[in-house]
């Protein structure tokens, strides 16, 4: 048997005040929320953008992660993009020895507990699904799953549908780029709609025929939404010069 490790990989751009907060606040939320079975071997990581970062906010982001005992991996291409970003965490991830990996930006908390040892076990069980989103923000479902282990309740998403696929935090098996490839990336475009890497996967999954389970209700709330709110508290991290 397969050990079962998983890697939580977070998707970062700490180049601002409060990209930075929202990164700790979303990591903070994994350690309370994301709950394992104590037997599971599991890693924190982030990927972060190099471009545009200062040697303040990069070393901020190395101390605070350090105490959160997350790895930190930078990204030094010429050219910074959500598609090679997410290529990044998913190939550390993989060479750390993922068997599923829990992709996420660093934007989202978690808002209430999930059981994701469950999650991975629903998706070596049904192999039909590709994967399992946290939230479901925009998109429709088809009805709930049959037989849906544990007690939260998993829905079928709507395929083809409103935001099938999007990037909010999912959990995927470390063998999905096999099935689907990965994120598309290139040195950006003037004009060019950021979303692209994101809806060229999101046609490979509608077009493969596959499946995606999702939580209802959704179990994350988007940090840019508390923007307002985070400045009002002052939480955002102060990098020293």
């Amino acid at each position: 048997m397969i050990e079962q490790q998983l890697v939580v990989a977070v998707i970062g751009w700490p180049k601002t005040d409060y990209r930075l907060a929202y990164l700790f606040k979303t990591l903070d939320s994994i350690r309370q929320c994301v709950t394992f079975d104590q037997t599971l071997d599991q890693r924190i990581i982030v990927s972060c953008e190099s471009a545009e970062v200062t040697k303040a906010f990069r070393r901020t982001t190395m101390i605070e992660c350090h105490q959160r005992g997350v790895g930190v991996y930078w990204r030094e291409e010429d050219f910074p993009g959500l598609g090679a970003n997410s290529n990044n965490a998913l190939r550390v991830a993989k060479v750390l020895g993922a068997t599923h990996i829990l992709l996420s930006q660093d934007d989202w908390m978690f808002q209430t507990p999930v059981p994701v040892t469950e999650d991975m076990r629903f998706l070596d069980e049904r192999t039909d699904y590709a994967l399992i989103r946290y939230a479901t923000f925009y998109t429709k479902f088809a009805g709930m799953i049959d037989g849906t282990h544990g007690s939260r309740r998993l829905m079928d998403v709507l395929i083809p549908g409103p935001y099938a696929y999007g990037d909010q935090p999912h959990l995927r098996r470390a063998t999905f780029d096999r099935e689907f490839g990965w994120y598309y990336e290139h040195a950006p475009e003037a004009g060019e709609d950021y979303a692209k890497p994101e809806q060229k996967l999101a046609d490979t999954l509608t077009e493969g025929k596959w499946k995606i389970a999702a939580y209802e209700p959704n179990v994350v709330e988007h940090c840019g939404t508390l923007s307002t709110s985070l400045e009002r508290q002052g939480q955002a991290p102060s990098p020293s010069p």
